[in-house]
C-alpha cells in the first residue's frame, strides 16, 4: 500500500498578484497575465526554457504561473 504524500501549500504571492487588470492574475511587477503564459505552454507546447526566453521572466516565475 502506498502512503499518500503530505500536502504542502505553496505561497505564490511572491510571484503572482491580482490587484491590476480587473483582478486577473498576472506576474508581480509585470504586465504579463498568467493566462498568457499558461496558454503559450499548452497550445504552443512551449517548454519552461522557451517561456523564460519569450517573456523575459525567470524559471520560478514560469513555474508559479503554471501552478
Amino acid at each position: 500500500m502506498m502512503l499518500p504524500l503530505p500536502i504542502t501549500q505553496v505561497d505564490l504571492s511572491a510571484y503572482i498578484e491580482t490587484r491590476l487588470f480587473g483582478e486577473r492574475p498576472h506576474l508581480l511587477g509585470r504586465r504579463i497575465p498568467i493566462a498568457t503564459i499558461a496558454r503559450s505552454a499548452q497550445e504552443l507546447s512551449w517548454s519552461v526554457t522557451r517561456l523564460t526566453e519569450e517573456f523575459f521572466i525567470t524559471e520560478p516565475e514560469v513555474l508559479a504561473a503554471l501552478l
